[in-house]
């Protein structure tokens, strides 16, 4: 809920800035207008809808569907969070750190160069995103798992709650 609540702040200063005509909140700084779109992208789809959909929404709703009492692999889901934390302060030291990293929320590749970029925020950031990519690899190993090896025992409820 922090990142969702963190990328609705960064989505509310990029609408006003770009509600009103001329320079507005941000005083005509145009890398920190870039760092906040680069911001937004990165916290909202890396670190708030997919963790919400795989991490909170499948762990919490799979197991009751199947009749188990937790995930296939518990420690797998552990681990799969602490990455996820870290990866989190790691995207949001990367704004913080020097001019922030206003590269687009697709890292585009030639400005993530050195030409453009010479603060090490851009290697936070694509260490924030490969950290987000392992957690959520992770957690869907869980899932395919927790699928593949609870649905044979308990066939009839799987397929009968994908109906309800």
């Amino acid at each position: 809920m922090f990142c969702g609540f963190i990328g609705f702040v960064y989505s509310v200063f990029i609408r006003v800035e770009l509600s009103v005509f001329g320079v507005f909140v941000l005083f005509g700084d145009y890398q920190f207008y870039n760092v906040l779109i680069s911001a937004h992208g990165l916290v909202m789809i890396f670190a708030f809808i997919m963790p919400v959909l795989l991490g909170g929404f499948v762990n919490y709703w799979f197991p009751p569907v199947l009749g188990c009492p937790d995930m296939l692999f518990p420690r797998l889901n552990v681990l799969s969070f602490w990455l996820y934390f870290v990866g989190v302060m790691c995207v949001l030291f990367s704004i913080v750190i020097e001019e922030g990293i206003g590269i687009g929320w697709t890292l585009y590749p030639t400005l993530i160069c050195v030409d453009f970029h010479s603060s090490c925020a851009c290697d936070f950031c694509l260490f924030a995103v490969h950290l987000l990519g392992v957690s959520s690899i992770m957690n869907s190993i869980n899932v395919v798992g927790t699928v593949f090896a609870l649905s044979r025992r308990f066939k009839f409820l799987f397929f009968f709650s994908l109906f309800v």
